[in-house]
């Protein structure tokens, strides 16, 4: 495995030191550098574009949320992991929506963060098993598998690019069709699926493994 290139940007020393031992602990993880403001991550990311960029909710200057809507405007690989010591739903849904490619607690345990930060890694989503039910405003069991069945090859296809944090504009210029008819395969997606947003459709992925 090649190794992962990431940055910690936290505004409490203590935390970012934490990490960073952590961290250290995997052979296949280099740490190449660090900050603590949402402006400092910004920065840090246009210089290094690392593989993925370990960000706290909560920073001075401009939150991570804040710099999460604006590092997904640019032009880079980098995937973004939130970092909370808050389990509200408010917080997780604003980053999911936003793009965010995982969201974990700081306070979880070694293989927790190295799972999230190897899953991003291969392209995948991560969101902490403990934070899923903060997702939803409705029982698990409405998120039914069986209506996958219900979608077309193409929505399959939308609802997978989704899941990947994909805009409307991106999936648009994947597939090659037009904005408008991304558009309405989302709506038919949600409708279909009894799915309220796209947090609710990356939740649907994650929760049965969809390739």
């Amino acid at each position: 495995m090649n190794k992962i290139n990431i940055i910690i940007v936290d505004d409490h020393p203590l935390i970012r030191e934490g990490l960073s031992k952590i961290l250290s602990m995997d052979e296949n993880i280099n740490i190449i550098a660090q900050g603590n403001t949402g402006l400092k991550a910004i920065e840090l990311i246009q210089k290094y574009s690392p593989d993925v960029a370990l960000l706290d909710v909560n920073m001075p200057e401009l939150s991570g949320i804040e710099a999460l809507t604006y590092i997904k405007k640019l032009e880079v690989k980098t995937k973004i992991l939130m970092l909370t010591a808050y389990d509200d739903h408010k917080h997780l849904k604003d980053a999911i929506q936003l793009g965010a490619d995982g969201y974990i607690l700081k306070d979880s345990d070694y293989n927790t963060i190295i799972n999230a930060i190897k899953a991003l890694y291969s392209g995948r989503k991560y969101i902490q098993p403990e934070l899923s039910s903060y997702l939803i405003d409705k029982p698990m069991a409405n998120l039914d598998i069986d209506n996958l069945n219900n979608l077309t090859k193409r929505e399959h296809e939308v609802l997978l690019l989704i899941a990947e944090g994909l805009s409307n504009i991106d999936i648009a210029s994947k597939l090659f069709i037009s904005e408008k008819t991304v558009k309405n395969h989302v709506s038919s997606i949600y409708l279909k699926l009894n799915i309220q947003d796209r947090a609710h459709a990356i939740l649907f992925v994650l929760n049965n493994n969809l390739k």
